[in-house]
């Protein structure tokens, strides 16, 4: 039982694991950079969306509000 955290700490700070922990943060950063990409390029397209309907009903709002005023003066 006396070993067991000795052996824990040769293991933790060993060049394996060292190599092993690099290799799993590059990873996990590439990972992370794809999904940013594919996060951005969706959001895009739902602001684009959202924008294109809210300036749709925008001109309907606006045609509607000439044409009451149309009616107003006449």
């Amino acid at each position: 039982m006396k070993e067991i955290p000795g052996g824990i700490v040769e293991v933790m700070t060993s060049e394996e694991m060292k190599i092993a922990v690099e290799k799993f943060l590059h990873c996990g950063l590439q990972v992370s950079k794809v999904v940013g990409k594919s996060m951005k390029k969706g959001v895009k397209n739902v602001i684009s969306l959202f924008s294109s309907e809210k300036s749709q009903g925008e001109e309907e709002q606006e045609s509607s509000s000439v044409e009451a005023r149309q009616e107003a003066t006449t």
